[in-house]
């Protein structure tokens, strides 16, 4: 595995110089479509199997939750997509009610996987009013953004105590998802999508860089 070590102080310019250089075109914004939040460090995951609910990571053996586990994360009341659904969001809806809340995907300390609006998907307001939930797997087919914030997120540290480990952890886990969309031929697109930054990014050239680490 190619890395490359960085310093501490040199971490944030590093990557923010990196992605800059990997542009690839403005990013465009469609039509309304779905929304799934997961970890950065879920993101290769994603862009190898797809998006997959909780029984069949466990069927795979991605997971290994115990039956006693598994049972009380069916509980629907609670956990929303149970074990077998995959929770998405949709932004813009004009029909919540005053009390509902509205789920924000835009969140900069996630990934963002952007989902076709043609799947079948059901609306389930227990915990928010923008919330729908999908019963089957959703193949890389039917992904077709993989947004991000890093960026934005790196403003963030600027300000708080977010690590440069952290950091470094997420722009690895950016790059293992460009390598594996690369390695499926998968037709999703990469893009950066900070509040003042917007923009794809070129999955070939960044799937040739080097993975970082932090300098002893």
């Amino acid at each position: 595995m190619n890395k490359m070590v960085v310093n501490k102080s040199e971490v944030s310019e590093y990557i923010k110089d990196t992605l800059y250089s990997l542009k690839d075109g403005e990013a465009k914004i469609g039509d309304t479509m779905y929304h799934h939040n997961t970890s950065y460090a879920n993101a290769p995951l994603v862009c190898k199997h797809g998006i997959l609910s909780l029984l069949e990571l466990n069927k795979l053996k991605i997971r290994n939750d115990s039956l006693e586990t598994l049972k009380k994360l069916n509980d629907t009341e609670s956990h929303p997509n149970g074990i077998t659904g995959i929770s998405l969001s949709v932004l813009g809806l004009d029909d919540l009610y005053d009390y509902e809340i509205e789920y924000d995907p835009l969140d900069s300390s996630v990934v963002d996987f952007i989902v076709s609006s043609d799947i079948d998907a059901y609306r389930y307001t227990t915990n928010y009013g923008n919330e729908f939930v999908c019963y089957n797997s959703i193949g890389l087919d039917k992904i077709l953004y993989l947004d991000f914030r890093l960026l934005e997120y790196i403003k963030l540290s600027d300000k708080s105590n977010i690590s440069s480990e952290e950091l470094i952890n997420m722009y690895n886990n950016l790059l293992q998802a460009a390598i594996n969309l690369r390695d499926a031929n998968a037709k999703v697109i990469l893009r950066e999508m900070s509040k003042d930054a917007s923009f794809n990014i070129d999955i070939l050239k960044f799937s040739k860089s080097k993975f970082l680490t932090l300098k002893k």
